[in-house]
Order: structure tokens, then C-alpha cells, then sequence
């Protein structure tokens, strides 16, 4: 009988080689996969990148438009083939807006040229001037016609002045606020925790919060500022509801996770009729807010996840508001006046931190129809590209800081004080209040 010797020893070494280079191939893998992954993100950073000069150079083009207003120019009738752009040529581009306005603006690109900016890098190696990822911003669009007014409030700034810039503010006849985005939900990484604090006779009252609770979304408070044309400054602590007229308003929207029977999801807990909107007529409004006599109990608002049937797609809560007109002034005239028209928002709480916008209407109904434009904010609409990879980023911007204009506080306590003590006695030692 034969016998075969180191059989054995060969299938070991051809299962080990095998193995060996199943493994070897799996690292290989792994190391190409990840390769791929870093290029991706860093292109895709370079991209972003790209996008956000495109972003920074728009705002100096938004600057030279605006210098060469105030210094009197007016657009040119076209442009000429100087190298020089001058300021009726910046004008002319600002008011003919496209992909190019911004290079053209700044000298980025020759005139009559359409083409992307490129981003100049730096090679460290090399120290000299190099693009390796061809980086640039491709498209960077301006636009001053918004539909909204938005803006985020935050522990740092619990109050913004929200000049209402419309065309033609004597038209407005209701404001739409919503607050509190998904975006805002995903940040905090918080599930919806309401105010649960309905009171008797279907009456809200103001939440108690400790430092292991937090009303998501916040508590919001609107103050309304308008004037006429002409104006006495009593009249800004003045309301008329007899007549239907104020000046000046305040309400407090807290959040509540219920509604009134028949009520639509967008409406409020109080009685509000069905066009969505608060009216004049109904128990709590702008024209009764500053009223002596008011109990000013806040206003209860039916909220929900952003996108599910019957609320806004981006916004947790949304309340319509009809506007009154303002008081008369000494003329007698009732025309509002554009550059005393605002609104102040405000978290009472300073807590969490939330996006709003702000929509305005002709119409008592808050219909797509009737929504006017807010001219005060500017949008930038850029994106960038690195190599074959695009990003887009969309930014709104404000040549005037018009929410600094409000103190954040009135009163504030500090060093563990829990009260405030209003009158003093006339043994008191610093004398009688």
C-alpha cells in the first residue's frame, strides 16, 4: 500500500494563502472605501466653501449697490466695454440680476462674460497659488423680493424688532407668525413637550418651568407698534375698541397640544372664526391687549409636528393675527406709517432657541394670493463646486441691524434675589417709595 506524504501540509498553506488574501482584499476594501469617503468629504467641504465666498462676495456687492445709491447714480442704459465697472454699470447689474451679477460687480469676470468664479487656494508644498479641486462658486443670485421675514431667537438675544417693510404698509391687514422649526427640534434633539396648562373655562395661564423642564416650543410674545402718518406719542399707550384701532398691543401665544372643537389645526384654543385668523371682534387681539381694563390671559395655540397633516411643513406653530388700523392722528388721517410699523418678538422665557418667520397680508384671510413682499431683508442664493461636486447655500442678510434697537430687559434680579420689592415703608431706611 502507498502512501501520499505532505497532503497535509498543502491544503494547510493553500486554506492559510487563502485566508490571507481574503484578508489582505478586505483591507484593501476598507482602505479604498475610506479613501473615497475622505475625498468626498473634502470635496464636499471645498464645495460648501466655495459656496459660502460666493455668500461673502454678494454681501460686497450688495455694499457697492447700495454706496452708489446714496451717492445719486442711477443704472445705465447698458454697459460699456471699459474695464472699469463704474457705479451706474453696478447698478444696472443689481437691477438685471443673474448667475454672473456678482463677479461682474466685483471685476471677478470680464464684462459680457458668463462664467464661474474661481477660488483661488493655497498649496503649502509648493507655497505658491494653486486650484487642485478646481474650486468655485458657479451661480450666485440676489434678491430683495421675500416672501417672509425670518430670523432666530436665541439665549443670547431673546428679543427682535421686526420692521415690517412692505411696499405699501397701509395695505396690511393680517400677520402671520410661526415659530419653533424642525430644524430647531433636530438641534435640541427634544421631543415636543407642550404646556399643559388649560385652565377652567378653557382659559390658558402661563407655564411654571423648573430647571428640569422646558416648554418645546416656547412660549412667544408679539408686541405690535404702528402709528399713522402723524402721530402723538400718547397714543402709542392707547387703544380704541370701539373703534377698532390701536396703536400699540400686546399677546402672549403659549403652546398646547389641543384644540377647540372644530377648530382647524393652524387656529388658536380662544374663539377664533374660520378663516384662520384672530379678529378684531374676538376676546383677545392687538386692539384690547393694551386696554387698563384687559386681563391680558395669554392666548393658547394649537401646535404639532412640523410637515404632518394640517401644519405648517416647516414650523411647529403658526397663529394669524388681524391687524387694526392705527389710532388717527392730529391730521385726522388713519394711513399708516411705513417706518413706525413693527413688530417686536420676543421668548419670554429665553428658552429654546427657536427660528421664526413673519408673513403679511392684505387680506383679513391669510391667503398665498394676498401675501405681500418684505423688502428689509436680502437673499443670497450662491452655490459652489469642487472638482465635479456642487453644494448650495441660501442665506438672508440685513444692511441695518433693526432688531438691536429693543432692551432685552426691563428688570432683572440677580444675586439670588427671588422678588422684587415694589414699596418701601416710611421707617424704611432709605425713606418712603
Amino acid at each position: 500500500m502507498k502512501k501520499r506524504t505532505g497532503a497535509a501540509s498543502f491544503y494547510i498553506v493553500a486554506i492559510s494563502t487563502l485566508l490571507f488574501t481574503i484578508i489582505a482584499m478586505s483591507f484593501a476594501a476598507i482602505v479604498i472605501s475610506e479613501l473615497a469617503r475622505t475625498t468626498n468629504s473634502d470635496l464636499s467641504q471645498s464645495a460648501y466653501d466655495s459656496a459660502l465666498a460666493g455668500i461673502e462676495d454678494a454681501k460686497v456687492a450688495i455694499l457697492n449697490y447700495q454706496n452708489c445709491l446714496n451717492q445719486g447714480y442711477s443704472a445705465a442704459s447698458s454697459i460699456s466695454p471699459s474695464a472699469n465697472v463704474t457705479c451706474d454699470e453696478i447698478i444696472y447689474y443689481m437691477e438685471h440680476p443673474d448667475c454672473d451679477t456678482v463677479g461682474h460687480i466685483l471685476n471677478r469676470i470680464p464684462k459680457g462674460v458668463g462664467s464661474e468664479v474661481l477660488v483661488q487656494e493655497v498649496s503649502i508644498s509648493a507655497g505658491e497659488n494653486a486650484n487642485n479641486m478646481e474650486q468655485a462658486y458657479t451661480c450666485v443670485k440676489i434678491s430683495s423680493d421675500n416672501p417672509d421675514y425670518r430670523g432666530t431667537i436665541a439665549e443670547g438675544e431673546v428679543t427682535r424688532v421686526v420692521p415690517i417693510k412692505v411696499a405699501s404698509p397701509g395695505d396690511v391687514q393680517s400677520i402671520r407668525v410661526k415659530w419653533y422649526s424642525s430644524a430647531n427640534k433636530q438641534k435640541a434633539n427634544a421631543n415636543l413637550r407642550f404646556s399643559q396648562f388649560v385652565l377652567a373655562n378653557n382659559k390658558v395661564g402661563f407655564p411654571t418651568l423648573s430647571q428640569s423642564t422646558e416648554a418645546v416650543p416656547p412660549t412667544m410674545s408679539v408686541q405690535l407698534i404702528q402709528t399713522a402718518s402723524t402721530f402723538e406719542l400718547s397714543q402709542l399707550d392707547v387703544s380704541n375698541p370701539n373703534a377698532g384701532t390701536s396703536d400699540g398691543g400686546l399677546l402672549f401665544m403659549i403652546p398646547i397640544n389641543r384644540k377647540a372643537s372644530g377648530h382647524a389645526a393652524y387656529d388658536t384654543y380662544y374663539d377664533i372664526s374660520s378663516d384662520n385668523a384672530l379678529r378684531s371682534s374676538d376676546t383677545m387681539n392687538f386692539v384690547k391687549a393694551n386696554s387698563k381694563t384687559a386681563s391680558n390671559l395669554p392666548l393658547g395655540v394649537y401646535c404639532g409636528e412640523p410637515g404632518t397633516s394640517g401644519f405648517d411643513p416647516e414650523f411647529s406653530c403658526s397663529v394669524s393675527l388681524e391687524i387694526p388700523d392705527p389710532i388717527a392722528g392730529p391730521d385726522g388721517s388713519t394711513t399708516r406709517n411705513g417706518n413706525t410699523f413693527m413688530l417686536v418678538l420676543s421668548v419670554p422665557y429665553g428658552q429654546p432657541e427657536t427660528d421664526f418667520a413673519v408673513e403679511v397680508y392684505t387680506g383679513t384671510v391669510c391667503q398665498t394670493s394676498d401675501r405681500l413682499s418684505f423688502l428689509n431683508q436680502i437673499n443670497i442664493d450662491s452655490t459652489g463646486r469642487a472638482n465635479d461636486l456642487y453644494r448650495r447655500i441660501e442665506a438672508r442678510v440685513e444692511t441695518i441691524s433693526d432688531h438691536n434697537l429693543a432692551p432685552d430687559y426691563a428688570v432683572q434680579l440677580l444675586d439670588q434675589e427671588t422678588s422684587l420689592l415694589k414699596t418701601r415703608t416710611a421707617s424704611s431706611e432709605n425713606g418712603s417709595y
